[in-house]
């Protein structure tokens, strides 16, 4: 059983991610659509990393993967358990249209950081 906790920003308690848990004791940080930020570490260390990039990493590129489909994304919205997104891969032949996953954790991959 895999357990979430929301981590919300001091003041007005915008969510800005969630950890996950991992098993031994470790958490996954996670942006606010539930999409990997970083390898698991101890939960404190997990709820510091998700206020400091949570929403920072919502600028970044985004990497979309599904099967053998991938494609570079910019996040337009997310919420836990969606995003809707861009794709900015100038390659794709659906370069700039939008689309929504309803399944981040395994579809996105932050640019800054390789997946667990």
């Amino acid at each position: 059983m895999t357990l979430e906790r929301l981590i919300r920003r001091d003041g007005d308690a915008e969510i800005v991610g969630l950890v996950r848990s991992h098993g031994d004791g470790l958490f996954i940080p996670c942006g606010p659509h539930g999409a990997p930020l970083a390898s698991p570490m101890p939960p404190d260390e997990a709820e510091l990393y998700v206020h400091r990039h949570g929403l920072e990493s919502l600028m970044d590129t985004w990497l979309f993967q599904q099967g053998e489909e991938q494609y570079s994304c910019k996040i337009l919205e997310a919420r836990p358990g969606y995003a809707r997104y861009q794709i900015t891969d100038y390659g794709h032949p659906h370069a700039f249209t939008t689309r929504e996953t309803r399944d981040p954790a395994n579809e996105l991959a932050w640019s800054r950081h390789n997946r667990p």
